[in-house]
């Protein structure tokens, strides 16, 4: 690519592209001999790439207009001629929020001589405008997921995937341009190629048919249901009669983001609807046990599918959709209908992970089972808070992601690709978007202010020094404007934004929505204390890059926030901070922001612990997400009694739920599989193992474990280093703890330097191992 300029160009089927929701684009090219060729190609806003009729490739990875990435691809071509369709699809705002695009249009590079065939232009490639395809179906619930489609064969042209059907010449709306390398250009599409492998593919087990019955009730009556026993489906068809109305309930094994693929014959002009849903709810609206589905009401999300008739019509999904339970409805006219098949691939980020854990409670092993699935559920081409409702990147989520992806697995492609949108996100007036990428802009200020922690956590289990010097410029000007909100009393006051900070249910009253008083328009202890906790971060980070000036400067300001925050908020009659100036609201949040910001003295931090773990019954609970940082809190303060306690109170909420994931907040729940709440298996290695970085790129550790409520535990945790293993087990009278690190750790303990791989075995019994042995860099 010569200075940034493609030799393609963006095509769309008209120069008037931005309101069309789906178009084709073709191309024919002769193969003199068999042959490999690189392509790159993407599309505005997706595509679903079909060679000589055969499906073969779906885009493209999600970005902004500033970042938009390409997808490459190794074609094994054959001698002879060959067709490729392109179908592109634009739903514009009735698409998911994520997507971010300008117009519905199409690019497409060869490498070497076939180039001068492949290139996307008015001289190698057709267009047309596709009709039979709407993004118009209202989903029964509120999302941000974009409407649901319908796909009528009666319409779609027959055949268009084999480039049947009329075309015309593709017109040429924008030159192909690199993100870097261009000094002049109109606002169009910058490229970046995708760094992501190729989301996971797997074929789902579709096994379980629990209810067929006649679809006259939006309920799930037990007395219509034809089936007294669980159906397998695999490999078996479906026939309804002419002028009938079926419902049909598929029951998943395990929470699933899938694409659908519907193959039918007959049945023209029938209705097929293809609806999920995570669990079916009762008449107050409330889910009880997900595994029940009798005397249920299903409410989902979907698509409809209308067959012409033919034999063997395949219908697909242009987004994924997830949950647990699929609702198949038909209606048939005239003609009778047969289901040939549904295939359902799953989607999702391929994340191998090399972690393991196992230990002698099985609620905490179950725990780790939900988590862990909760986390594969919401990593897609970024981090994702849900993927039932939004499917968009939120800070606060991706932040607890990020660190659980750090300890399952080596592989740190996607938090990387995800600081870097988070960071192209900041906004003229300083503040990050609380989602990116997002069409629909949002600003919670608490989210930007855990933007210099994400970073932090970078750099101490990563840095990557190319990435590392893209990001951590925009963690010091997130803070640099807030210090444009500071108060002649030197404290925080946020003039605008959602002060969202947890799903607390004493800040959900009255429409706050999880935020604390004075959060919005006023001064907040818990966004100062939030702000400290940041400043605190933001201090570590600098420490780490060896930028001692700057960790001065942010340390000068925490110390001065700490000292306002004491002198306005903190009440002597309960030993901790109040929420707010009046003293008559108080959190767990504000306490262990406080501690946690390491910018607290001894005094200080020995008050609020006396208060924190003090059980005063007023004080507000955090939440399923929040509860990080009170673990957080619990491992620094060394009162792993209050650390199992909360886990404990957990797993009774949640044991009788049925659940494959874990739940956004304690019930009622909108979402059963959310991000954050992915943080648990975090604190089994960080806190319970106790294995944590100390210095940048894991090139020092501290293993600190702390397994005194089990009879036995043991782990495995990849480090960019290598593995590190924890085995603890209180049987073992002579030797209760070993740890064995890579050979490129040297270890510091007990003034014996050791090196190589070795295993440490401490003597003693009970709990009388030290508490810390520091592993330096060899």
């Amino acid at each position: 690519v010569d200075h940034g300029i493609w030799p393609a160009v963006w095509i769309a089927a008209t120069s008037e592209c931005k309101n069309i929701p789906v178009s084709a684009f073709k191309c024919r090219i002769k193969i003199a001999e068999n042959e490999n060729i690189l392509i790159h190609l993407t599309a505005d806003a997706q595509y679903r790439l079909y060679c000589d009729g055969e499906f073969v490739a779906a885009g493209s990875e999600q970005g902004d207009c500033q970042n938009y990435f390409f997808d490459s691809y190794s074609w094994e071509c054959t001698t002879g001629e060959h067709t490729l369709v392109a179908l592109v699809f634009n739903a514009g705002d009735n698409g998911p929020f994520s997507r971010m695009g300008l117009n519905n249009s199409f690019l497409l590079a060869a490498e070497g001589e076939y180039g001068k065939q492949l290139n996307t232009g008015a001289k190698n490639w057709q267009a047309c405008i596709v009709p039979g395809i709407s993004f118009d179906i209202i989903h029964d619930i509120s999302t941000a997921v974009g409407n649901g489609v319908t796909i009528d064969r009666n319409i779609f042209p027959s055949g268009l995937e084999h480039g049947n059907g009329e075309w015309h010449t593709a017109v040429e709306v924008e030159q192909g341009a690199n993100a870097s390398g261009r000094n002049e250009y109109h606002p169009g599409h910058l490229l970046k190629a995708a760094k992501l492998p190729s989301q996971s593919d797997q074929l789902i087990p579709l096994n379980e048919i629990v209810y067929i019955g006649e679809d006259h009730s939006p309920h799930y009556m037990e007395s219509d249901n034809t089936i007294k026993k669980l159906v397998t489906f695999a490999g078996c068809k479906l026939d309804f009669p002419a002028g009938c109305k079926r419902k049909i309930l598929f029951k998943l094994d395990n929470y699933y983001c899938a694409n659908a693929v519907l193959i039918t014959s007959g049945g023209k002009n029938s209705r097929i609807s293809l609806k999920w849903a995570e669990a079916l709810e009762l008449e107050n609206h409330s889910k009880g046990n997900r595994e029940d589905f009798i005397n249920r009401r299903f409410t989902g999300i979907g698509d409809c599918f209308i067959p012409s008739g033919a034999t063997g019509e395949k219908f697909f999904t242009v987004n994924y959709r997830s949950g647990r339970y699929i609702e198949m409805k038909i209606e048939t006219m005239d003609d009778p209908l047969t289901i040939d098949g549904l295939e359902l691939r799953e989607s999702r980020y391929p994340l191998q992970t090399m972690a393991q854990f196992d230990c002698s409670d099985k609620q905490y092993n179950h725990f780790y089972v939900l988590s862990k699935r909760t986390l594969e559920m919401c990593m897609h081409d970024t981090y994702i808070d849900c993927p039932y409702y939004e499917q968009l990147m939120y800070i606060g989520d991706s932040r607890l992601q990020m660190l659980v992806n750090y300890t399952l697995s080596n592989d740190a492609r996607l938090a990387e690709k995800s600081l870097k949108m988070i960071a192209s996100s900041v906004l003229p007036n300083g503040f990050l978007q609380s989602r990116y990428p997002s069409r629909v802009t949002q600003i919670i200020p608490s989210f930007s202010l855990l933007y210099p922690a994400m970073v932090c956590d970078y750099v101490k289990y990563r840095n990557s020094p190319k990435v590392t010097a893209g990001i951590v410029p925009v963690a010091r000007r997130v803070l640099d404007n807030f210090e444009r909100y500071i108060t002649p009393e030197n404290l925080l006051k946020i003039p605008f934004g959602w002060g969202f900070v947890d799903w607390t249910q004493r800040w959900n009253s009255n429409g706050k929505m999880g935020t604390p008083k004075s959060a919005e328009f006023g001064v907040s202890g818990v966004i100062n204390a939030l702000y400290l906790y940041s400043l605190g971060q933001a201090c570590e980070l600098h420490e780490l890059l060896g930028e001692t000036e700057l960790a001065i400067r942010y340390k000068r300001l925490g110390q001065r926030l700490a000292e306002s925050l004491f002198k306005y908020f903190f009440s002597r009659k309960y030993s901790m901070l109040s929420d707010c100036a009046t003293h008559d609201e108080f959190s767990e949040h504000s306490q262990c922001l406080a501690l946690l910001s390491n910018l607290l003295t001894v005094e200080q931090e020995e008050m609020l612990c006396k208060g924190l773990f003090s059980g005063m019954p007023e004080i507000a609970e955090t939440t399923l997400y929040f509860d990080f940082y009170y673990l957080e809190a619990c491992s620094k303060a060394g009162r792993m009694d209050c650390f199992h306690q909360r886990m404990n109170k957990r797993f009774q909420a949640l044991d009788q739920l049925g659940l494959k994931t874990i739940l956004e907040r304690p019930e009622p729940s909108r979402s059963d599989c959310h991000a954050w709440s992915s943080h648990f298996i975090y604190h089994y290695f960080a806190s319970i193992l106790g294995i944590r970085p100390k210095a940048a790129g894991f090139s020092r550790v501290v293993v600190s474990p702390q397994p005194e409520y089990f009879s036995s535990v043991s782990g495995i945790m990849p480090t960019a280093r290598g593995n590190i293993e924890v085995d603890w087990s209180s049987n073992r009278k002579n030797q209760p703890l070993k740890i064995q690190v890579p050979p490129s750790i040297k270890v510091v303990y007990d003034d014996k330097h050791l090196s190589g791989e070795w295993e440490l075995e401490i003597s003693g019994t009970g709990y009388s191992f030290p508490k810390k042995l520091d592993l330096s860099l060899h």
